[in-house]
């Protein structure tokens, strides 16, 4: 089950939604939560969804990102739950890498995806997030070259929310 929570995402909304219509691996649903926006349009997401299994809820106030998620993840039907941002554009092959990934590694109850820079693809905005002994966290890999990304699985404190599967 994709959950995407939205707020005000007239304009990046459209984009996520057809590189969700172009997924390689196609057994998904969507479940989109909007948060209250003043520039939600049921009609225009409806016809963006017409390729895969979706259901639209619409809050008439904002009741936050943390709020919306966890609603939405009790009425997915998946055995894994991804969230994506309305602005995160996810590779045609995003979920079929996923499915590989928790095929090699099935006890894993969460994965992050890697995840380059809207304004400068060639760049890492995370690789999943780390802490530090002091309880400092931040986005694995941010700022450096994507060709610096690491090309096998690797052990994260979590995956970053823009794009993570969870069991």
């Amino acid at each position: 089950s994709i959950i995407i929570p939205t707020w005000n995402s007239k304009k990046t909304l459209p984009t996520t939604l057809e590189c969700l219509a172009r997924q390689t691996f196609r057994d998904f649903e969507v479940i989109l939560v909007d948060n209250g926006s003043t520039d939600y349009d049921q009609k225009t997401i409806e016809e963006y969804c017409r390729s895969f299994s979706s259901h639209n809820i619409h809050f008439e106030e904002n009741r936050g990102f943390a709020y919306a998620c966890n609603y939405v993840a009790r009425l997915a039907d998946g055995e894994w739950l991804a969230f994506l941002n309305a602005d995160a554009f996810p590779h045609n092959d995003w979920l079929e890498q996923f499915q590989k990934g928790q095929e090699k590694i099935p006890q894993a109850a969460a994965f992050a995806s890697f995840i380059t820079q809207h304004t400068h693809p060639d760049l890492i905005d995370g690789t999943g997030d780390v802490y530090n002994i002091s309880g400092n966290a931040w986005k694995q890999g941010y700022g450096y070259p994507a060709s610096t990304a690491p090309h096998k699985p690797k052990r994260i404190f979590s995956p970053n929310a823009a794009a993570a599967f969870y069991k």
